[in-house]
């Protein structure tokens, strides 16, 4: 049910006059705690619970358990999260123990289907005989006539055989009688064969059905009563149990109409079987013995932060930390908020934690603006040094501690939820966000393969801990680019600030994405660290904008000192980003290789003084990718088409690879998969055509009246939708062009026919990539900077000073002059 909508109910009910509620979902409690919020604000008595198949004797029912208190909530989040972790979510007699719940049978539940159990199975036996009285059995009439049919075709064969050998050869017309007689003797066998293999079919089928009738003459047999009375036996040890009646007190289940049944009478006298009557004040007592209420547990992990304080103060001194007064007074008040706030326990756990964590980035102000944090290791910053500490509030600081926020390296995110599962009781709200209960997480709310069944704000409400953990592939980056570098030391450079950053030279650096950002960097052109913090910390807090700005600085000093390092691990993770690196300035002169199918690895890698583009940069799959390796490893690929027989390749992987130029040094393209050739376009195209460039939309290709094919394509260009048609000769010249997407330069001419004016295709080139300057007299070196479009490419200039001009037109290479900005191919 939508919460929203539940609480629109219990809102309208208490209007009504309505003072209690009974809520429960067939196997799920994930609306339970919204419904007891709803139930205490509108002031209705709540009770809650669950409804779930129970199996006893044979037959399945539903049964209805209601949470009487704190341990009967817990009893039941376990039972619920035992059946969902099975493949067949049914609750068995073996899986139920002694509770505190309220168990309520509903008309049609599992007493009903026990009591029912005979006449359902003289149903079921009725069905199977009448299943096996149309099939065959063994060593019957209509087996033994398809057996003896079959064996003797087989003896008319062998002798139609032997005939053929002792005919003469210049005897034809005996030869062709016995060939049509042969060939007619294989048919009926055929037929014969298909005939008995029916029959046998049939045969298993009933030797099935018979053992099920077997056991279903069996079940028959045993004591429906004795089933009933251990099934409520073993459900009364788990909870009071109580039978629903309608309105004028009459039992809505077969029990009440059982009392000839010996255990019925026995248990009346003994133990009393309890109905739910028609009034309402039997039923308000009944809710009344509900009196679970959501009460967050204190959250402990069996250890003091005070002596994990100590210890780390005396890590810091031994380190070099000049620990002074202002350091003392400043923890001996975060110490007594943690004691005050009662958030101790949670702290510790997100100390635990990361430090499992290996490497992390805190996205969260927070944390790094705590002195704690740094004696605990949570973070390498000094906060007090650096002037970033946490202002103390009562409300801040429990708000802080509850909603921490780290990034990770993207690989690590498996690894570590395996880490963190070893320690604690972890389970996922999300992706990025797990939730921790101590010591198990099953005494909070259900758990649902790996998921609760709740979202965040109810399960920190119940007294789970949450913790976002965001996977972020530019730590990924960083820790490639840093191994693959002898001296990870990252001093504090000018020379950076001067030449990347204070220049807006960012493109590239992990955490400056967008225009905007990096001219507003531009414009402050910052000098140090400390005025890279001041800029950031106009639009966050000043903890955040000291790890932002440190952030953007790392990535700018391995940039510019180890650019081949760093693009290399940066590509490797946006390998759509490689077009671009041929604008920027600092990164323009480094070399590439094309990735080979014996030479690259899944990633990219320096080799000598360039780069070598790896196999996921070709755009297959990194399965594909991890079977070339594989197989590689058994020996190098000899050609293209030793590949494909090695590897399973799909059209499309076998195209990216080609595209790619992977075997440009062994065999060559894929012979039978290689991609149409198209003939480069002229270099002086004919003047008389009208040249139109755009993105290919749809193609419907059709016959024309002379049998020859044709097509209509809808091309999407600057000026809007146009259609071309491409006749007979253009169609079979340019037809492995016309695909999805696919950026085309047309040359034609506008014919007139019965729909107006139509264009006619003469020429077709796919979009060339070159790069082009654009010479003029204001900008002597100016770089144009494509941006894609759905329809060419927008031109941007870049004057000397770094600053980016629109020039508001797209690039064609038929356009001579445009905006008085003429374009010259670069050589």
């Amino acid at each position: 049910m939508d919460k929203k909508n539940l609480k629109t109910r219990i809102m309208r009910a208490s209007g009504k006059g309505c003072v209690a509620a009974v809520f429960a979902e067939r196997s799920s409690m994930a609306c339970v705690p919204a419904f007891m919020e709803s139930c205490e604000a509108a002031g209705i008595k709540p009770a809650a619970g669950v409804r779930m198949m129970v199996e006893a004797a044979g037959v399945r029912g539903e049964l209805l358990f209601l949470v009487k208190d704190r341990a009967g909530y817990r009893e039941i989040c376990h039972l619920l999260s035992d059946t969902l972790a099975k493949d067949d979510p049914v609750v068995t007699m073996e899986m139920i123990g002694q509770g505190h719940v309220i168990i309520v049978h509903e008309k049609n539940g599992l007493f009903d289907k026990i009591l029912m159990r005979n006449k359902e199975i003289k149903k079921e036996i009725r069905e199977l005989k009448r299943k096996m009285k149309g099939l065959p059995s063994a060593g019957g009439e209509s087996w033994k006539d398809a057996v003896g049919e079959y064996n003797r075709l087989q003896e008319e064969d062998a002798v139609v055989r032997m005939s053929l050998k002792q005919v003469p050869a210049s005897d034809s017309y005996q030869l062709d009688f016995l060939n049509k007689k042969a060939k007619e003797i294989e048919s009926r066998k055929r037929k014969a064969k298909d005939i008995l293999s029916g029959i046998e079919n049939g045969i298993k089928e009933r030797e099935k059905l018979t053992v099920l009738l077997e056991t279903k003459n069996s079940m028959l047999e045993e004591d429906v009563t004795v089933l009933f009375r251990e099934a409520y036996d073993a459900l009364s040890v788990y909870g009071d149990i109580y039978i629903e009646t309608d309105e004028k007190g009459r039992a809505l289940c077969q029990i009440a109409e059982s009392d000839s049944l010996p255990c019925i009478r026995e248990i009346r006298e003994t133990d009393g079987i309890k109905y739910i009557p028609g009034t309402a004040a039997d039923v308000l007592d009944i809710i009344d013995q509900c009196s679970f209420r959501y009460e967050p547990e204190d959250w402990t992990v069996g250890r003091s932060a005070e002596e994990e304080i100590k210890t780390g103060i005396a890590r810091l001194k031994a380190g070099g930390c000049t620990w002074t007064s202002l350091y003392n007074t400043r923890l001996e008040a975060e110490i007594e908020m943690l004691r005050k706030t009662d958030t101790e326990g949670y702290f510790l756990t997100v100390c635990d934690i990361l430090r499992l964590a290996e490497e992390y980035y805190p996205s969260d102000p927070f944390y790094p603006g705590l002195l704690v944090s740094y004696v605990l290791g949570i973070t390498d910053i000094d906060p007090v040094c650096n002037d970033i500490l946490t202002k103390l509030s009562e409300e801040t600081f429990v708000a802080g501690i509850h909603h921490p926020r780290f990034m990770i390296r993207s690989e690590l995110s498996d690894s570590l939820y395996k880490k963190i599962r070893e320690k604690y009781a972890v389970s996922r709200i999300s992706k990025d966000t797990i939730v921790i209960g101590y010591p198990d997480i099953r005494d909070y709310v259900p758990v649902c393969r790996d998921r609760i069944q709740c979202d965040r704000d109810e399960a920190e409400k119940m007294g789970l801990f949450c913790m976002d953990l965001e996977e972020q592939e530019y730590l990924s980056i960083f820790k490639e680019c840093i191994s693959s570098i002898q001296d990870p030391g990252i001093p504090i450079d000018s020379e950076v600030f001067k030449n990347v950053i204070a220049k807006g030279h960012l493109n590239f650096i992990c955490g400056c994405e967008g225009m905007e950002i990096q001219k507003q960097i531009r414009q402050s052109h910052p000098e140090s660290i400390r005025e890279l913090v001041s800029f950031f910390s106009s639009t966050c807090e000043k903890a955040e904008a000291f790890y932002r700005a440190l952030f953007v600085y790392r990535s700018a000093y391995l940039k510019y000192r180890f650019p081949l390092n760093y693009i290399s691990a940066y590509i490797s993770h946006f390998p759509d980003k490689m077009r671009s690196i041929k604008y920027d300035a600092v990164c323009k002169d480094l070399v590439f290789l094309d990735p080979d199918i014996n030479v690259s690895e899944a990633d990219c890698f320096v080799e000598r003084d360039s780069i070598r583009l790896g196999l996921k940069s070709t755009g297959v799959s990194g399965k594909t990718v991890e079977n070339i390796l594989q197989e590689r490893r058994e020996g190098f690929f000899l050609s293209a088409d030793d590949l494909m027989n090695r590897v399973k390749l799909s059209d499309r992987e076998a195209e990216c690879l080609n595209d790619a130029g992977v075997f440009q040094n062994i065999g060559g393209p894929v012979s039978d998969r290689s991609v149409p050739v198209v003939e480069e376009p002229p270099e002086e195209p004919d003047k008389d055509l009208i040249p139109m460039e755009g993105v290919v939309l749809k193609t419907e290709e059709k016959i024309s009246k002379d049998g020859s094919m044709i097509a209509s394509v809808r091309m999407g260009t600057s000026s809007g939708e146009v259609y071309a048609m491409f006749f007979a000769k253009a169609y079979e010249k340019y037809a492995g062009l016309l695909k999805a997407d696919a950026e085309l330069r047309l040359y034609g001419e506008y014919v007139q026919d019965r729909y107006g004016n139509t264009f006619s295709v003469k020429e077709a080139y796919p979009v060339s990539d070159d790069v082009y300057y654009i010479s003029a007299k204001v900008y002597e070196e100016a770089v144009f900077y494509p941006f894609r479009r759905r329809c060419g490419c927008q031109l941007f200039l870049m004057e000397p000073s770094g600053r980016l001009v629109n020039t508001g037109c797209f690039y064609s290479s038929r356009i001579a002059d445009v905006q008085g900005v003429r374009m010259i191919p670069k050589i």
